[in-house]
């Protein structure tokens, strides 16, 4: 589960907005299109988590929308009726959005999640997921010199008929992503990504599980050039040819520090299981014997101060390979609806003990004594013991879901007990809906 600056609580994120102005939606503002509409340069739009059937359109304002309780909490759903959000007004990096899950998206040609034109905005914990194109890019799609920043963010299951199930630039583009996730994306060309002329630079993210129907599993390059840095691409399967293409017009891709399946000519390269958990299909959790751990470049450009959960980024001697670095987390992977099966997961070092705690209230951030973190979740809260990490740093607890719940919000966190200490995780906010 992914817990980037997104998941902080409500009232910390007030506090910094203090002098600035503030629409809450919806409180002030039925939608959140009309919170962009009623907003002024520098205004924070603060969405309460829920889901909400819209598309939006930043308009060029220089805004912050953010969802308070982060993306797996908080969905915008376009209904399939075209793109979720656009940016198509010379926006810069002060348009921010951040925590939102971005599906139900579609589109006749390209970026059925997000669609980027002229634009270059920041983008931070998204869940793009469930998203369609006919041509480029079914998550994501930037022309004309887009040159977004996307840091946490997960592109899952989104199908394009032609280019990219996950992101598509074209033309002299240059996104960077950081702390990203690519997994189950299909595209005939490039399962994840395709990148048209353009300068991408990926830093400590995670390709697995993408398909490339014809070729590119997970990047297909046609002209331009990208960067991988701490970076692992593993499982990806495409028809023809290698997980990563290089059209026959040119193109170049070069990799450092990184994992990758079949090799890749680079530096520091390896080509060994990277030890995904058995449990998650989302963010790609490493185990505690993983070769990706402390076998990264601290000097790569662009490193996060935390890695997709919100953990510190170098937790070891120096940092790992992939979004996640290995520490002590909770999360859930598998089906968090109704009829379906959600599993509660927690990692940290092997021979440690994990407790799970759940309530429908958020509370504070109260400090415990002899505990590394903050008690976020509300009075009264119920413990469900997880179980002794095993040799893999892991525990978990299939919890299925009745069919016939009513959409249930639920904060938790997880208590890893080991020997070099007590580790309380950062909040969890999940919509079961």
């Amino acid at each position: 589960m992914r817990r980037t600056l997104a998941t902080l609580s409500f009232v910390l994120v007030c506090a910094s907005l203090s002098t600035s102005q503030v629409i809450r939606v919806p409180n002030d503002q039925p939608t959140i299109q009309q919170a962009i509409d009623a907003a002024t340069p520098g205004t924070t739009v603060l969405v309460s988590p829920g889901l909400y059937l819209e598309q939006i359109d930043f308009k060029g304002k220089a805004i912050e929308v953010r969802g308070v309780a982060g993306s797996r909490a908080t969905t915008i759903d376009a209904s399939m009726v075209g793109p979720v959000v656009r940016f198509t007004s010379s926006e810069t990096s002060t348009s921010r959005l951040i925590g939102f899950t971005i599906t139900g998206g579609t589109a006749v040609t390209s970026g059925g999640g997000i669609f980027l034109s002229a634009a270059s905005p920041t983008l931070i914990d998204l869940r793009v997921m469930r998203n369609g194109a006919s041509v480029f890019g079914a998550g994501l799609y930037g022309e004309l010199s887009a040159s977004p920043y996307l840091e946490g963010c997960a592109f899952i299951d989104n199908t394009s008929s032609a280019h990219a199930g996950a992101a598509a630039f074209v033309g002299p583009s240059s996104p960077t992503f950081v702390n990203c996730v690519f997994t189950r994306n299909v595209a005939p060309i490039g399962g994840a990504c395709y990148l048209g002329g353009s300068t991408a630079l990926f830093t400590n993210c995670t390709f697995t599980g993408n398909d490339g129907t014809q070729v590119g599993g997970a990047i297909y390059q046609a002209g331009g050039r990208t960067d991988l840095h701490n970076t692992i691409l593993w499982r990806n399967k495409a028809l023809n040819g290698p997980q990563i293409a290089i059209s026959a017009t040119g193109g170049r891709v070069d990799a450092s520090f990184s994992t990758i399946e079949g090799g890749w000519t680079g530096t520091n390269i390896l080509t060994s299981d990277p030890l995904f958990t058995a449990f998650d299909a989302d963010d790609a959790h490493i185990e505690a014997t993983s070769p990706c751990r402390d076998a990264g470049n601290a000097n790569a450009p662009n490193l996060a101060v935390t890695d997709i959960d919100g953990m510190p980024r170098i937790a070891g001697t120096t940092v790992d390979i992939g979004a996640d670095e290995f520490a002590s987390a909770g999360y859930v992977a598998g089906s968090a609806r109704p009829g379906g099966a959600a599993t509660i997961v927690a990692i940290g070092q092997p021979g440690g003990v994990a407790i799970w705690a759940y309530s429908p209230l958020a509370g504070g951030a109260i400090p415990l004594p002899g505990i590394n973190g903050t008690l976020q979740i509300g009075l009264p809260f119920a413990p469900i013991q997880l179980g002794v990490l095993g040799s893999t740093g892991s525990a978990s607890l299939s919890v299925p879901i009745p069919s016939g719940l009513p959409p249930t919000r639920i904060y938790m966190q997880t208590l890893v007990a080991h020997s070099a200490g007590n580790d309380l995780t950062p909040l969890l906010v999940v919509d079961v809906r």
